[in-house]
């Protein structure tokens, strides 16, 4: 019988801790700060909560999303029935434009978590303005003007972005051309109020891209005030997007590697031109000593001057093939010819191959 009391005590006491919990119950969960000047520094702000529970309730940490904000909270047990405070700090220097940020509130009892989020606006320095947003287009002002995209395997899609913010008192029509079938810009939004931000968007899909290797291609912003009047200016700026588009090898079965095809530049990798008095071509032969077939997909060189071609695309096992390269000697920058050939195919071990072109002009 003892046994049985003591059984139904302890069951007693698990039951009144799991029904007497604190719950923490906000009475705000956003504040916004609206128009606020960069000078001027540090803003904060107090969001309360009542505890709503049957017991005290701790909160345990604060957890924000950037290092712009800052959070100090009660390091006290909070009774049912008593207010606290959650103090949030942004700091909006080198920030420009409109923000959103939150933070994290961690709490003892039945709400373990709840989110904050604070909002606004910040009037950039004209300081701040040149450092974060070099690249002038009318009232508009850019972060830069090109999208390194870096090596993309081919059929993956990749975004990125622009930062853009508009410096005028005009609102700005942001617009934007050159959309190709490979690249979808857009401006976000494209109606910019003064002093906010906007984002001017890509979407690159490698699966379209015309070219193997490096590609690069040329869009355009353009933007204009909503309202004209003295002062307010139009603007134009083109936007670089580069990309190095290559097969992914790395998933390929050892026995698909074992037969795939292999490039050798029959030798070596340079051609030496000697001496330039005219337009010169020269040739050298490229083998496959694999089994596959080998199959040539880009002849380049960024030298203006330089052009190549191949005798055929397609270069089965053991067979080699002719590449002729020219040379336009007056297309040559200074008195020395230092180029590279890019040679491009679908080799796995080596999709791109370099052969360096020398020579000496005579102008």
């Amino acid at each position: 019988m003892k046994g049985r009391v003591t059984a139904l005590i302890v069951l007693l006491a698990v039951g009144m801790t799991a029904y007497c919990q604190g719950r923490a119950s906000w009475l705000e969960t956003e504040h916004d700060f609206g128009d606020i000047k960069e000078e001027n520094g540090k803003v904060s702000c107090q969001l309360r909560m009542v505890n709503a529970g049957d017991s005290a309730l701790f909160v345990t940490r604060v957890q924000t999303t950037c290092g712009c904000t800052a959070a100090d909270y009660p390091r006290y047990a909070i009774n049912p029935g008593d207010t606290a405070a959650v103090t949030l700090t942004y700091n909006p220097y080198n920030r420009p434009g409109n923000f959103e940020k939150d933070a994290f509130v961690y709490t003892t009892g039945t709400v373990s978590r709840t989110r904050l989020t604070l909002t606004g606006n910040v009037a950039a320095t004209p300081v701040t303005v040149n450092t974060r947003y070099p690249i002038v287009c009318g009232g508009l002002r850019l972060e830069n003007a090109s999208i390194p995209l870096g090596k993309l395997y081919r059929g993956s899609t990749r975004a990125a972005y622009i930062s853009c913010y508009n410096a005028s008192t005009d609102t700005i029509i942001a617009t934007t051309e050159g959309n190709k079938a490979h690249i979808t810009a857009s401006m976000a939004p494209d109606t910019i109020p003064p002093g906010t931000n906007a984002n001017f968007n890509i979407q690159y899909d490698t699966g379209l891209v015309p070219l193997w290797g490096f590609n690069a291609d040329t869009l355009t912003i353009i933007s204009e005030p909503l309202r004209r009047h003295d002062g307010s200016v139009s603007g134009l700026t083109h936007i670089n997007v580069m990309s190095q588009v290559v097969d992914r090898n790395d998933n390929l079965a050892p026995e698909q590697l074992a037969d795939a095809p292999q490039v050798r530049i029959e030798g070596g990798k340079m051609v030496d031109f000697d001496r330039l008095t005219a337009t010169v071509t020269k040739t050298f032969s490229i083998k496959n000593t694999g089994k596959e077939p080998l199959i040539l997909r880009r002849l380049w060189s960024p030298e203006g001057a330089v052009t190549a071609t191949c005798s055929q695309t397609e270069i089965r096992h053991g067979e080699t093939a002719a590449i002729s390269v020219t040379v336009d000697m007056s297309l040559v920058d200074g008195p020395m010819l230092n180029a590279i050939l890019y040679i491009i195919t679908n080799d796995p071990y080596n999709q791109t191959t370099e052969v360096r072109l020398v020579g000496t002009v005579a102008k």
